[in-house]
């Protein structure tokens, strides 16, 4: 009795909002409905085995969503680079199927996607992902799904965050580029991070020669959907992809590459130096000397 009381509850309050806006309203009434019905039942805990969702944005049962808003899909573990295609993550209202612009964080696990022209207004979405692969080739279990409505225009979201090359020289000069490691003479597997000249020729569409195959000492494959031959710096013309850049899975010392996380026998990069070589990377890796120190 109590699940049917709920449910009517949610049925009056979507039926209260009908009249006010249409599209909007009649969302909200099996959105209202349904929500309260699922409050009856506990959904199974999703497969910790499996990528899944911690986290997305605009939440599920949002409304008076700008119709340039950017959506982050927050995971708990990192994925297969090449499983997020353009098909993977859906935005869809009816026939309206908005192209997106995809990126993938590596650093903090997001998926984020903006339309390349603003949504409809006042008008129910329902975004899908599905087709995630993770690192140990296990495949997302089900799609995830949520649904928001948008409000009467709304600001653009702000730029994505950029770095230039002053700003991630010293990082990689003082960390990585020192004498027996990416610097010197003979740097480690012919990797040179020292200056602008050596990061183009030795790292910038550079395939990686670490990776991880075979089982691993705990037994669990790692690496057939795997990160070798990923550029070390991945830069295709004026675009970068941190998503596929190897240097990017060294420095946060994931599993499924071979060796140590860099820099190797020294403390991790702090959090904003990670921040600063993922955001150059992805606004393009530029190392041109006029913004060099």
């Amino acid at each position: 009795m109590q699940c049917v009381a709920s449910w009517l509850i949610g049925v009056g309050y979507g039926a209260a909002h009908v009249g006010a806006a249409p599209r909007v309203g009649i969302w909200l009434f099996a959105l209202s409905s349904l929500s309260s019905l699922g409050a009856c039942v506990v959904p199974a805990d999703p497969a910790p085995e499996s990528p899944w969702a911690v986290d997305v944005k605009p939440a599920s049962g949002q409304t008076a969503v700008s119709v340039w808003t950017e959506l982050v899909v927050s995971l708990d573990r990192r994925i297969w680079p090449q499983s997020l295609r353009a098909d993977t993550l859906r935005v869809q209202s009816g026939e309206s199927t908005p192209m997106l612009s995809l990126t993938y964080d590596p650093v903090d696990l997001e998926v984020r996607a903006r339309a390349r022209a603003p949504l409809l207004s006042e008008t129910a979405y329902t975004v899908t992902m599905d087709g995630l692969v993770d690192l140990d080739g296990v495949p997302q279990p089900e799609p995830i799904r949520v649904v928001f409505a948008t409000g009467r225009g709304g600001a653009h979201p702000p730029p994505r965050p950029s770095a230039a090359w002053r700003e991630v020289a010293p990082i990689l000069r003082t960390r990585c580029a020192l004498p027996g490691c990416h610097g010197g003479g003979q740097p480690a597997f012919g990797l040179d991070l020292s200056g602008p000249q050596a990061v183009e020729a030795t790292a910038v569409g550079v395939a990686s020669r670490l990776h991880r195959s075979g089982p691993t000492r705990d037994t669990v494959p790692r690496g057939h959907h795997t990160l070798a031959g990923l550029p070390i710096i991945d830069r295709l013309g004026m675009n970068g992809q941190a998503g596929t850049s190897y240097l990017l899975y060294k420095l946060v010392g994931d599993p499924h590459v071979l060796g140590e996380r860099m820099p190797a026998g020294a403390p991790p990069l702090a959090p904003e130096e990670l921040g600063l070589l993922r955001d150059w990377i992805a606004s393009g890796a530029s190392t041109s000397l006029d913004e060099s120190e």
